[in-house]
């Protein structure tokens, strides 16, 4: 049996448009999600999210709290394959703009027409 993995994921929502990045690597290579990371031993929920904006959009973002958590289980060949608890971090952050970088490109989709991005989106 494997351990559940913690994983912070951050809601920048600024002018009715949400920041997603397009995922580069797997699971869900190529569709766009919140961007997020695991949780590294020692470190609280706010710090992994603060932390995980800086690298994957060079932003620096305020933690709001959590939002909500949801798990999500992810299967491979009809077997599961990774367990992961996500705490929905709400956030803000100063004007600045995000940049693209090596974790994948970073877009503002708007609120109101995110439901026409199915099946571009992580379902979760």
């Amino acid at each position: 049996m494997t351990t559940p993995v913690p994983v912070a994921v951050g809601c920048l929502v600024r002018n009715n448009k949400i920041l997603l990045i397009k995922r580069n690597k797997s699971p869900f290579e190529n569709l766009w999600s919140i961007p997020a990371g695991k949780v590294e031993y020692g470190e609280y929920v706010d710090e992994t999210i603060e932390r995980e904006f800086k690298e994957e959009a060079g932003l620096d973002v305020a933690y709001d709290g959590v939002k909500a958590t949801v798990t999500e289980h992810i299967f491979e060949e009809g077997k599961l394959s990774l367990h992961t608890i996500m705490f929905l971090c709400n956030l803000s952050a100063n004007g600045a703009e995000p940049h693209s970088g090596s974790s994948g490109e970073l877009k503002w989709f708007d609120l109101d027409s995110i439901e026409s991005f199915k099946g571009k989106i992580i379902p979760s």
